[in-house]
Formats: C-alpha cells, sequence, structure tokens
C-alpha cells in the first residue's frame, strides 16, 4: 500500500488546478481541455508527425509480409506516452542500440525467409535469376515500403544481391541478404508523409491515405487491393475512403488494432507470469495468464463486432470464459470459450475484466489509487499534475493501525490537508473496486477477515456529488455523465493521431462524438468517424 500517495491532483478542461473535481480533458500530464465544438473556419488538415513503427506493428507487418515469425529484438518504446498510446512519435526515437536491435531484427526474419522463397516467390523455383530477385522487390518492397520502391532504393537493394550472387552465393541466400537491407530502411522502418506549407492544408496522396487506413485500424501495412486502389487514384473522395476502411473493418485484421487500443485504453497490456506473486496465487499460472489475455481480446471482438455501444462496454456484466476462468469467477463450469453472463451485483463491463484489474494492481495486493486514477484519466479525461516530491516520506510518517484497510490508509491520507485536494479526488473511486484482489478475484473480505468499505462520493463528474456503494453504483452513475462520451472520443482521436487534441482539432471530435451518440451510440461507428473527416485525408502545415 505504500503507493497510495504516488498520485497527482487533476486540472480541469481550464487548465487550472481543480481539488473540486471538475470535468475535462487530458492525460498524464498535457490538459485536454478542448472544447468539443466545430468551427466551420477551423483549418481542414492536422498535424502529424512521422513515426517509427512500434514494435507490436512491427511483429503484425512481419506476419502479414512474409508469414513468418517476427524476430524479438526489434525495439520497443522509450518512456511514457503523453496520450497513453504506443504511437507517439516520441517513443520510437532511435539511438545506438536501437539501430544495432534493428539490424539484429532484420536478420533474423531474412533468414527465417530465405527457405520459404520458393513457397512466397514462384520465379523461385522456376527461373531463380535477376529478373525474379526484381519481381521479389515489385512484390514484398512495394508492400514493405507501403509504396513502389524509388530508383535508388530499386538500385541499392539490386547491387547488394548482385554482390552476393557474384561471391556465389545461392539465390535464396542473396536474396536474404537483400531482405535484410531493406528491413532497415527508412522506407520500411518510419511512417513518413511530405511536409505541408505552413499554415496549408494538403489533400494526402492516395498511398498516405492507404497507410494511414491500414496502421490505424489494421496496425500494419495496407493489402494489395488497398494499394492497387491507392495508386489508381481511386482514393480521392471522402466516400471512397470510407467505403474502404469498411471493408477493412470487417477484416479479422482489424481487431488487432481494436485490441491495442483498448489494451492501451484500459492501461492493460498483456498480463504476464511475473506480474504476480505465484505464493500468494496458486493459481496464476501459464494457462491462466492466457486464459486471461484471449478473453479479453474476444470481449472486445464480441463487443464491437456486434454493433455494442460504451454503455454496454462500461456497465454490461458479462465475460467470455474457458474452464479455468469459470472456475476464477465462480459460476458454472463451460465448454471451451463461451460467453457467460457474471453476477450483475458484481460485475460491471470491462472494467472489472481481470486483465483491467490486475493491470491497475501490484504484484501482491490491489492499488486503489491505480484504479482510482483509471477512472480519473480515462474515463472523464482529467489531467493529473505530480505528485509532491514528499509523498513517499509523508506516507510513512503517517501512524497505521494493525492490519490497515485501503479505507483506512485512505482516510488518514485525505485527513492531511497538504494530501486531501487530490486524493479526495483519486480515491474514491479506486475504493469502489476493493473487492476485487490484485489478480481481480473477487472476495468478501480481506484476508485479515475485516470488512471491505466501498460506499464514497465522486466528486466533479456532476454538479452535486454522486454517491455509490462498490463498481455497479459508480459505473451506473458516472456513464450518464457527458464527459464519458466526450472523453471516450477523445481517447480514440487521440490514438488515431498520436497527439493531444489542439482547438484546430475540434470538427473531428464532433464528428467522432456525433457517431459515438453519447453512450448509446455504436463503438464501431466512432472508429470509423475517424477517416471520415477531413483531419483523416489532410496535412496541416506547422
Amino acid at each position: 500500500m505504500a503507493a497510495v500517495l504516488l498520485a497527482g491532483c487533476y486540472r480541469g478542461a481550464d487548465n487550472s488546478a481543480n481539488d473540486e473535481g471538475g470535468g475535462g480533458g487530458g492525460s498524464d500530464g498535457e490538459s485536454g481541455g478542448v472544447e468539443l465544438r466545430c468551427d466551420p473556419d477551423a483549418p481542414r488538415g492536422s498535424l502529424r508527425e512521422g513515426r517509427r513503427l512500434t514494435r507490436e506493428e512491427y511483429r503484425n507487418v512481419i506476419g502479414d509480409l512474409f508469414d513468418v515469425a517476427p524476430s524479438d529484438r526489434f525495439p520497443g518504446p522509450s518512456g511514457k506516452p503523453i496520450t497513453g498510446y504506443s504511437t507517439e512519435p516520441a517513443l520510437g526515437i532511435v539511438g545506438e542500440q536501437s539501430v544495432e536491435d534493428m539490424m539484429y531484427a532484420a536478420e533474423d526474419v531474412a533468414e527465417a525467409v530465405a527457405p520459404r522463397l520458393a513457397e512466397l516467390l514462384p520465379c523461385a523455383a522456376q527461373a531463380a535469376d535477376d529478373a525474379c530477385a526484381q519481381s521479389y522487390l515489385a512484390t514484398f518492397g512495394r508492400r514493405a515500403f507501403r509504396r513502389s520502391l524509388t530508383d535508388s532504393e530499386q538500385s541499392l537493394l539490386m547491387a547488394i544481391y548482385s554482390s552476393e550472387r557474384a561471391d556465389d552465393a545461392p539465390f535464396a541466400d542473396a536474396v536474404a541478404v537483400m531482405t535484410a537491407e531493406m528491413l532497415q530502411m527508412p522506407g520500411f522502418v518510419y511512417l513518413m508523409e511530405a511536409p505541408a506549407e505552413a499554415d496549408e492544408d494538403r489533400k494526402l496522396t492516395g498511398l498516405e491515405i492507404a497507410t494511414r487506413l491500414s496502421f490505424y485500424l489494421w496496425a500494419s501495412i495496407p493489402d494489395d487491393t488497398l494499394l492497387d486502389r491507392a495508386e489508381a487514384g481511386e482514393l480521392e473522395t471522402a466516400e471512397a475512403v470510407m467505403s474502404e476502411a469498411r471493408r477493412m473493418f470487417d477484416d479479422p485484421r482489424a481487431r488487432r488494432g481494436l485490441t491495442r487500443f483498448f489494451r492501451e485504453w484500459t492501461e492493460s497490456p498483456a498480463l504476464q507470469l511475473s506480474d504476480k506473486t505465484a505464493a500468494l496465487f496458486p493459481y496464476f499460472d501459464e494457462d491462466f495468464v492466457a486464459a486471461v489475455n484471449t478473453s479479453f481480446d474476444l470481449y472486445i471482438d464480441d463487443l464491437v463486432g456486434s454493433d455494442g455501444t460504451l454503455r454496454e462496454l462500461l456497465t454490461s456484466p458479462h465475460s467470455f470464459a474457458n474452464t479455468a476462468l469459470a472456475e476464477f469467477y465462480g459460476v458454472d463450469a463451460v465448454d471451451d470459450w463461451t460467453r457467460i453472463d457474471l453476477p450483475a451485483e458484481r460485475y460491471v463491463g470491462i472494467i472489472t475484466h481481470p486483465m483491467v484489474l490486475a493491470g491497475l494492481a501490484h504484484a501482491t495486493e490491489p492499488s486503489y489509487v491505480f484504479r482510482g486514477r483509471f477512472v480519473r484519466r480515462r474515463l472523464l479525461c482529467e489531467s493529473p499534475l505530480p505528485p509532491p516530491g514528499n509523498a513517499m516520506s509523508a506516507f510513512n510518517q503517517l501512524e497505521k493501525p494493525e492490519d490497515p484497510t485501503a479505507r483506512d490508509l485512505s482516510d488518514l491520507v485525505r485527513a492531511r490537508p497538504d494530501c486531501s485536494a487530490c486524493h479526495d479526488l483519486i480515491d474514491p473511486p479506486g475504493l469502489a473496486f476493493e473487492h476485487f484482489d490484485a489478480v481481480g478475484a473477487y472476495r468478501d473480505a480481506y484476508p485479515s477477515g475485516k470488512a471491505i468499505d466501498t460506499e464514497d462520493q465522486l466528486l466533479g463528474a456532476s454538479a452535486e456529488p454522486l454517491s455509490f456503494a462498490g463498481p455497479v453504483e459508480l459505473v451506473a452513475k458516472i456513464v450518464e455523465t457527458p464527459q464519458v462520451s466526450e472523453c471516450f472520443s477523445r481517447q480514440v482521436f487521440r490514438y488515431s493521431v498520436a497527439r493531444m487534441e489542439t482547438e484546430a482539432d475540434g470538427c473531428a471530435l464532433v464528428g467522432i462524438d456525433d457517431a459515438l451518440g453519447d453512450v448509446d451510440g455504436s463503438l464501431a461507428d466512432a472508429f470509423l468517424a475517424v477517416p471520415a473527416t477531413d483531419g483523416f485525408m489532410y496535412r496541416r502545415g506547422e
């Protein structure tokens, strides 16, 4: 429980310190208090930075390109995202070690491609010559770079191939060396667009739109159909772009992009065996961890695929379970992977899924601070101020009772004038989830036998404090506030553009929020509203 003070106060919509609660925006240190208002005179385009492929995107791309296992050596993110999403350009900054890691990753993949070349490239089994190598670049280079290679890129890669052949390398080995080089080139590693003139809007090319679509919806490269349409000039209108967006959304690959969004929005990376202390949770083994991860993905796939709403996402008491999870939930045994109804007095939407609850907890015990911060940041879009420098020392000086409950600790902290302004906002929504342990299992009491107290008030989400007891009542009241739908619209926008919103983005935000229809509109429509905006088809010059 020592981490309970590691939290901050929140800023409201006007970016002022907000010790009364206050709705409004932002996340992770940057204000998001942009009003949802569409100004017809606002710029059409959006501001975007070029960025490196994320590790997850890289894994998807390699699988889609070659149908081989990706290398684990491709570098991951560096730092913490302001938006909460992995696509922020600053997370992909490349240093000396990253360059080396990308080289090794490219070589790993190239080695895996070589023995499958005859299968991937039919001419390799018949006429393994220079023309076949050029055919390889025309097909796989185009997919990897999301466009046809330039003359200089093709000349460089063919020169590498020719040099290997001149040294008597077999065709497959020469193509593998060429592949390793291709997978380190900027055209593959970076998602870049031509700049726009300062303060001007530039309509994107068809290939740029194709790349935006595929990495937004699939977290991967465009397929040949999308590239063909882009090169044929068939992505020039909003109607054509939306036609492709709908086709891609119905493709199974869209589940990857959606799952990535919901994992990052809920701050729930894939559960790992090392996340919890096995001695306290003997059932927490590889099979259980895999089951929780799969259950989360099935939950999202089912909800969005069945035209589910934000209200259902936040309030529906159901899950997906196999034998292990049915026992965990305490419901009747089920066949492998079945949708189950959970006790409605205990469970409420995605927030009480064990993936989320386990992610918002420590290795041995839950964290009402983590869970409270999640409600404030990700459901209400309030941005935190940093905790005071003496937070830990102040907490350690508190006189605590024996076996203190979360309520005991919260009361002690909130009794301090220098802590109450922040923790009166953070603690109540976090305490609502105290019936769930560090893995997300429901419990009637603490291990000490002490009672669990979940009654409190949520400040700032409405004109009057919202009284609740437990997560079901808390979410039922939160979901009726306008902040929830507006915040989710902001989250989708931030994910799509990898930055915080600005005043110039008002029309895009309104478009997503209108599609969402408060909390009863389709989640699918909210995601598809992004490519329908001018900001998706136009780039703004800085």
